[in-house]
């Protein structure tokens, strides 16, 4: 992928040294909280950054993570996960980790909007959706000022924290987009 560059970030295809800056936060429970994955070691940091960097987004089905980088640090800050849907690529989910030493920053809300450029300009795409749960406020803000809609509630859809949990579903339609 060519990267995307914004006022503050570059977002691109993972490097295998950007291990460490992810361990930096995805090994924290606080970021871990209202994701679908436990802390990560640092060994799982350097397969997954290391595994990312092989993967490109556009695979029916498949996740692939860019990483987002805070550009006057050099420092990855944050991921965002796409996925194509297997039976239409022109919809997408998407799924976002922010460290939080960068939180309340603006930006997630940064890169997100680059990132529904890309893909509605770039790729086609005519649906977005974000999945979250239901407490998680600050996701729901984020999407909420991005422009997305909520469209539902799924209840008890999400085993997390040893307990179901319940979601809400976001869309934004390429139409929706400004």
């Amino acid at each position: 992928m060519t990267p995307i560059y914004t006022e503050r970030l570059t977002i691109r295809n993972f490097h295998s040294k950007d291990w460490m800056d992810l361990f930096e936060y995805r090994s924290t429970p606080e970021i871990c909280r209202f994701q679908g994955y436990e802390p990560y070691s640092a060994e799982r940091c350097q397969q997954f950054a290391e595994a990312q960097s092989q993967t490109e987004f556009g695979e029916p089905g498949k996740w692939a993570q860019l990483a987002i980088e805070l550009t006057s640090e050099k420092k990855l800050i944050a991921d965002i996960g796409l996925k194509p849907e297997y039976f239409d690529t022109r919809l997408v989910e998407f799924g976002i980790s922010l460290s939080h030493l960068y939180q309340r920053s603006g930006y997630a809300q940064e890169a997100l909007n680059a990132v529904l450029d890309y893909l509605f300009t770039q790729h086609h795409v005519h649906r977005v959706t974000g999945i979250t749960d239901q407490e998680n406020e600050s996701c729901i803000r984020l999407l909420e000022q991005v422009g997305f809609r909520k469209e539902g509630t799924t209840r008890q859809s999400f085993w997390n924290n040893n307990m179901w949990r319940d979601e809400y579903l976001f869309a934004m339609l390429k139409n929706d987009f400004s």
